[in-house]
């Protein structure tokens, strides 16, 4: 399940037309999943053409959080050393095209310091604590750039 960077790539075109004021990415975590590992230079390239079709004055990217492994099913996991390359790729995009991203990772991290989770079981999808934070950080971006 889920979508990667190819999905949303295949999209962005329809999308583009969307009388929207902002589209929010969120990208990388399905992209370097072993099952559907999109090559991490297309993950680039797919990346910045979705920015440059939706308008990077009006895009922003969500950046990846920290996965857990020993969570995760199975022989195939996430591996917190891929999901970091990818999420370098995603910093380095933001940089180039002045895009604000969105970051979870302190909020994460001050669950993590009060021993809350924020994931289910699978250590990669968000649970209520971790949906909380998401909403959360994307309400605090909206309302700052329409201040």
């Amino acid at each position: 399940g889920g979508h990667s960077s190819r999905d949303g790539l295949a999209r962005a075109g329809a999308i583009s037309h969307i009388s929207a004021d902002y589209f929010i990415l969120s990208f990388g975590m399905n992209d370097s999943a072993p099952w559907k590992l999109v090559p991490i230079d297309e993950f680039e390239l797919n990346l910045k053409k979705i920015i440059q079709i939706l308008g990077p004055k009006r895009t922003t990217i969500v950046l990846l959080p920290p996965i857990f492994e020993e969570k995760q099913p199975g022989p195939d996991k996430r591996t917190a050393k891929i999901t970091h390359e990818y999420g370098k790729v995603i910093h380095g995009l933001s940089t180039e095209f002045g895009i604000q991203p969105i970051d979870l990772n302190p909020k994460l991290n001050e669950l993590t310091a009060k021993n809350i989770e924020y994931y289910s079981e699978d250590g990669v999808h968000y649970n209520q604590e971790g949906n909380k934070v998401l909403i959360d950080e994307i309400s605090a971006f909206i309302r700052g750039i329409n201040s």
